[in-house]
């Protein structure tokens, strides 16, 4: 398993063969990397957004946990698990999610709620056959 140390709102490319299931999980630490301080994403945010669209700007892959649904348990919305209070976020995709055409595609990862509003992960969302 890979990790990434990283500032808010970095660029990563993700690449998936279409069809093929997907599991991706973010951790959100605050402070140095290991320090057990995470960031608490049910006191920013009442909902995590992951979003997929082609270049026209129409949604391939859309997953919402609607407001409210990053309280202090886990939840499982559309593709996301959220364990807010642990800064836990699992990117979820069963097959049938994921079967998209080949192609390059991009995606956001966002947090929001209200007036508060971050960007965690953007980037190319790469299918192949």
């Amino acid at each position: 398993m890979a990790k990434i140390s990283t500032d808010i709102s970095t660029n990563i490319d993700i690449e998936c063969r279409s069809g093929d299931s997907i599991q991706l999980e973010v951790l959100l630490e605050t402070g140095s990397v290991g320090s057990g301080n995470y960031f608490n994403i049910s006191s920013q945010a009442s909902g995590t957004i992951f979003q997929v669209v082609n270049g026209l700007g129409e949604h391939v892959i859309s997953w919402d946990t609607a407001a409210g649904n990053t309280s202090s348990g886990p939840g499982q919305y559309g593709g996301i698990i959220v364990v807010g209070n642990k800064g836990l976020i699992t990117l979820q995709g069963l097959s049938t999610q994921t079967n998209i055409p080949a192609g390059v595609y991009f995606y956001t990862l966002k947090c929001e709620g209200g007036a508060q509003k971050f960007t965690v992960m953007h980037g190319k969302f790469k299918v192949f056959n």
